[in-house]
């Protein structure tokens, strides 16, 4: 069962929960937030780690290593004469007797608008039906999409402490953390855990959200390899997973199919070597989609809790404009009932 998805801003509207306010949370339903909040941890500052996507991921790549290439796309009413670019002859080839356009590596966002513009340039209205040319940049943009899917993504800090011990730190408690200093292709990582309780915990005691801070945040220190001899450089990765691509906005991703989430892959939106970060430079993080898993009814009470949300009234972006989010929001009911959830 896939749980809906809330929004969540700043400011003193309603807050915000996943849960329906009449139902008793149990530990099964907390863990299954805390399970897909993980994948939905994006930098609050885009320019410190400029990562995008649904979610925050990390991967191991070899250099030269690419993410899945030599995929095909069919293109039944193929233009008359068409040609690829030189410029980009090493990247796509096009089979005229197949109709079949192929990616011979992952190409970039740049690169496949720079195609598309190409292939334009090429559309005579006299010659060419208009429909064979918006197939062909349908199947630029699906082989853009299909290209950038990878497995091995992961979503902690893994290492080991000071003294040696193995360490992981799960995203869905990871506050905010930083670089203190690299070394001998390693670097330590100083992590703000919070909130570091787990589901039994939270439905056994019910804190308010000023206990969870100043009882259950801790500082941890861990040790991560940049670069491992068989898997290569460590980097951060804005990624999409099938979990949440109903969260997606329409725009570039209409394409972008169920099947190809198969198998543990994630879409990669874009990716920054971990060794480039700066360090020293603290890198806080928020919820894309904002599902707070620990936001039950005890923590969402406590006026110091931080996630609310303000819903336009009509198109001016006035104070008085603003309306709070209802506790039962019909457009993620309806989401969340075709998805065997409920919106709180």
């Amino acid at each position: 069962m896939v749980p809906v998805m809330a929004d969540v801003g700043g400011g003193s509207g309603l807050p915000v929960t996943p849960y329906s306010s009449d139902e008793n949370i149990s530990v099964e339903q907390v863990s299954r937030w805390k399970r897909l909040s993980r994948t939905l941890r994006i930098p609050v500052d885009r320019t410190v780690i400029p990562v995008y996507g649904n979610g925050m991921g990390l991967f191991y790549k070899r250099a030269g290593k690419n993410i899945t290439a030599n995929i095909e796309e069919n293109v039944s009413d193929l233009p008359a004469d068409i040609k690829i670019p030189d410029s980009f002859k090493d990247l796509v080839s096009i089979d005229e007797a197949t109709k079949r356009i192929m990616l011979k590596r992952p190409m970039t966002l740049l690169q496949r608008n720079e195609i598309i513009n190409e292939i334009w340039l090429e559309y005579n209205p006299a010659r060419h039906h208009r429909q064979a040319f918006e197939q062909m940049e349908k199947a630029v943009r699906r082989l853009f999409l299909r290209s950038r899917f990878r497995k091995g993504i992961f979503f902690q800090f893994r290492g080991v402490n000071e003294s040696g011990r193995e360490v992981s730190v799960d995203f869905s408690v990871v506050k905010e953390f930083k670089i203190v200093r690299k070394e001998n292709e390693r670097a330590l990582f100083e992590i703000v855990v919070f909130p570091d309780i787990t589901p039994e915990k939270l439905v056994e005691l019910k804190p308010s959200y000023s206990e969870l801070r100043s009882r259950y945040t801790r500082v941890v220190r861990v040790w991560i390899a940049l670069q491992e001899q068989d898997k290569g450089s460590l980097y951060i990765a804005g990624v999409v997973g099938g979990e949440s691509k109903a969260l997606l906005p329409g725009g570039g991703y209409r394409e972008m199919c169920d099947s190809w989430f198969e198998d543990g892959a994630y879409f990669i939106e874009s990716e920054e070597r971990v060794g480039h970060i700066e360090a020293n430079r603290n890198v806080v993080l928020e919820y894309n989609g904002n599902s707070v898993w620990w936001a039950i009814p005890s923590v969402i009470q406590d006026r110091d809790y931080p996630f609310r949300q303000y819903f336009l009234i009509r198109g001016f972006l006035h104070h008085d404009q603003y309306q709070p989010i209802s506790t039962r929001c019909p457009v993620l009911q309806r989401w969340g009932e075709d998805h065997g959830a409920k919106a709180g």
